[in-house]
């Protein structure tokens, strides 16, 4: 039991020698040199320069005054020029050779139909009465109406309001109104006037500036179209012989010849019917 003691710490003293050793031998060793790359410098680029502040501002010298722009005389013309010169053109100190150009303005496109509305207002609608003049009783003809004097007034409303309120933008047409009746006794005939006054007879559409009208609301446009010319049109065709004949004011009459050889006429293309039928009304 006593031999076993002393090993104990010479296992201990071993231990420490060996750790010594080991420190010792870590020193010694050389470390090897280690060589560092050289850094790429980077390329100085410029300063931006920098805002002046209020300070910088107030610090820098006041800039010169601005230089006074000298305006020279209008330099005139030598009584000589002026005497040679003297009918033509001038402006200021130039004299010209010959008058300036003068170009004239857009056309209107739409003065054609205001004017065609004009001569409408003018002059047709009084032919249209007219024409009607007088206005006769079927039975007997013992009163007729006699319509003169047409006036037009001016719109009702404006035409912002009819197209809000869904009117029409026209005028209310005025006549003188007679109302004649007829007596015959045998000998001779006498007229009585039994009414005669100022009567509103209908509304008419004006014409707006833009050269439209404005029909319930509504703003419409009229389109000029080709009208055929009236006369007597004559033509074959298939050993058919036909014949048109267009009046300026009223119905078309058609009259042809077909296979069979019967003559066969047509008002405003309706039904065929024998041309003897038309002969017996005329």
């Amino acid at each position: 039991m006593a031999a076993k003691k002393p090993q104990k710490k010479v296992s201990k003293t071993v231990k420490k020698v060996a750790k010594k050793v080991s420190s010792s031998t870590k020193k010694v060793v050389s470390k090897k040199p280690v060589t560092k790359k050289p850094i790429a410098k980077k390329p100085m680029l410029p300063k931006k320069a920098k805002k002046p502040t209020s300070r910088a501002m107030s610090s820098r010298p006041p800039l010169s005054k601005p230089m006074p722009i000298v305006i020279s005389k209008k330099s005139e013309i030598p009584k000589k020029f002026a005497e040679i010169f003297k009918g033509y053109y001038r402006e200021g100190d130039r004299i010209f050779l010959r008058k300036p150009r003068k170009f004239s303005g857009f056309p209107d496109l739409l003065a054609l139909q205001k004017k065609g509305y004009e001569t409408f207002l003018n002059n047709y609608i009084h032919k249209l009465f007219n024409g009607i003049n007088p206005v006769r009783d079927i039975a007997g003809e013992k009163m007729y109406v006699e319509i003169d004097d047409i006036k037009v007034s001016e719109p009702i409303d404006d035409a912002k309001t009819c197209k809000r309120k869904e009117l029409t933008y026209g005028g209310i047409i005025t006549g003188k109104v007679k109302l004649n009746e007829v007596t015959d006794d045998g000998k001779k005939k006498t007229e009585k006037t039994l009414f005669s006054k100022r009567a509103n007879i209908g509304i008419l559409p004006i014409m707006t500036p833009s050269a439209s009208y404005i029909i319930n609301g509504v703003e419409r446009v009229i389109i000029s179209q080709i009208i055929r010319s009236y006369g007597i049109f004559y033509s074959k065709k298939d050993f058919k012989y036909a014949f048109k004949v267009i009046p300026e004011n009223g119905p078309w009459l058609e009259v042809q010849v077909e296979k069979s050889g019967v003559v066969v006429a047509r008002i405003n293309k309706s039904r065929k019917f024998p041309i003897t039928a038309l002969l017996r009304i005329l």
